[in-house]
């Protein structure tokens, strides 16, 4: 281990603490470069998530972290335990996570799932212990992760996948879509959006008929050049999901409050876009995170 990683054992070996007291006891470190080595340490199971505490200036609330030798996670098998999968986090996945537990099948049912651009979560952990192993999940990525050493993962690409057709009951695609192509490209939308449409056409066609796919993604103003991900308005959204043959079963809105630090459900109606600030916090890609469940046809 480093000595920042040391350091940080050290500390919780006299007791459990969140990143705000660790971070007075450690010096010519960031809280940024913190929460990183907090979440490389918690997904290489060094350290475990002991309690949670609410902030009172953003209302969020922010793990205490423990040494996993001192406390084994009792996971309630009726709810996802959200809350372990943003350990180290506190950017949209706040939101997203949420909406996929509210919009996940019967955990007593068998089904296949796949998480499309897993990165370090723990989703397929999370969901096989939500489910007691009933489901059978799959994940996949570009990279192998770090932190992942089972046989649940491929490295694979989502815009040519490597899977028959017609197998999965439900496809997760949590913050991903965006990374696919370089935003604005062009001003054709149909070679603009072509590495989505390619991703967007292989889910469809791994789905089963009346498959789900939950995918999240950064909604507001197109216009932002952001060499690393793309933020999409709701014709980029409209063509993405009428070119694929799927229809859209719930469709939720949360708006980033930049005084409190909290995200909050907002209905888009009538919503004015030049509102939305430019200037927002680096760990979230829009201050408008758009959630869809949607439905192959």
């Amino acid at each position: 281990m480093s000595n920042l990683e040391d350091r940080i054992v050290t500390i919780l070996m006299e007791s459990p603490a969140d990143a705000y007291i660790i971070h007075k006891k450690i010096d010519n470190c960031s809280m940024n470069d913190l929460n990183k080595i907090l979440t490389k340490l918690y997904c290489r199971k060094i350290i475990n998530v002991y309690d949670h505490k609410k902030s009172k200036r953003t209302g969020l609330d922010y793990p205490v972290y423990c040494l996993s030798t001192l406390k084994s996670i009792v996971n309630d098998a009726r709810v996802l335990n959200t809350a372990t999968m943003v350990a180290g986090m506190t950017s949209e996945r706040v939101v997203e996570y949420k909406f996929l537990y509210r919009n996940l099948n019967s955990s007593r049912a068998h089904q296949c799932i796949l998480d499309i651009g897993t990165g370090n979560s723990n989703m397929v952990e999370s969901l096989m212990v939500h489910s007691n192993n009933v489901w059978k999940v799959i994940a996949i990525d570009l990279v192998r992760p770090t932190s992942r050493n089972h046989n649940n993962f491929f490295i694979m690409d989502g815009r040519c996948m490597g899977f028959a057709s017609n197998i999965f009951d439900v496809v997760i695609c949590i913050s991903t879509i965006e990374h696919i192509t370089n935003p604005l490209t062009s001003k054709n939308i149909a070679i603009n959006m072509r590495g989505e449409m390619r991703v967007l056409k292989e889910i469809s066609r791994i789905l089963k008929i009346n498959g789900k796919l939950i995918l999240t993604l950064p909604f507001g103003k197109t216009n932002l050049m952001i060499p690393q991900y793309r933020i999409y308005d709701n014709l980029a959204v409209n063509y993405l999901v009428e070119k694929n043959s799927f229809n859209i079963l719930k469709q939720e809105f949360y708006l980033f409050d930049l005084k409190k630090g909290i995200w909050k459900r907002h209905s888009m109606k009538n919503f004015d876009f030049n509102f939305i600030p430019d200037l927002y916090p680096a760990y979230i890609h829009s201050p408008i995170c758009l959630c869809l469940l949607m439905k192959k046809a």
